[in-house]
């Protein structure tokens, strides 16, 4: 009788012990979710606007705003994150952005210098423990580079 209880828990504990191996190896440690922080500058003497979905965004001459976007990335490479002006992978194709409502700027991801590409953002570092910050300028030459607004 001694035998066939003694059988029967060791075949509980085995079974036990199996299950917890198989239930730590199985879960992914995931990290906490860090936030973009982005910083727009804008270095020219003109008002900026652009829309972005329902939101419309007016950037005054020689000022910034700043657009939080939580992604669920893990480090710091700016490949790694999504603009702001991007959602659920698919941009906002063409993007325009006026300068005094006068020059306009049509951007797509590829696009040297855009909003849409994150290549085009200086990665500033992590600031704090889950954000990390990027900035994108607009700059004089940008303005001189593009055309009048049809």
């Amino acid at each position: 009788m001694k035998t066939a209880q003694n059988n029967t828990w060791m075949r509980f504990l085995t079974l036990g012990v199996f299950s917890l191996l198989l239930f730590s190896f199985s879960c992914k440690k995931s990290g906490s979710p860090k936030v973009g922080e982005f910083h727009f500058v804008n270095n020219t003497n003109y008002l900026i606007n652009y829309k972005s979905g329902l939101e419309m965004y007016n950037l005054k001459p020689n000022s910034s705003i700043i657009i939080v976007k939580g992604d669920d990335v893990k480090g710091n490479d700016i490949d790694n994150y999504n603009v702001p002006f991007v959602f659920e992978d698919v941009a906002l194709e063409p993007f325009t952005i006026k300068f005094d409502g006068a020059k306009c700027m049509n951007v797509t991801r590829t696009s040297d210098h855009s909003v849409l590409n994150i290549a085009s953002y200086v990665n500033e570092g992590q600031i704090g423990e889950r954000k990390v910050k990027f900035t994108y300028t607009f700059t004089e030459a940008d303005y001189n580079r593009e055309v009048i607004c049809q």
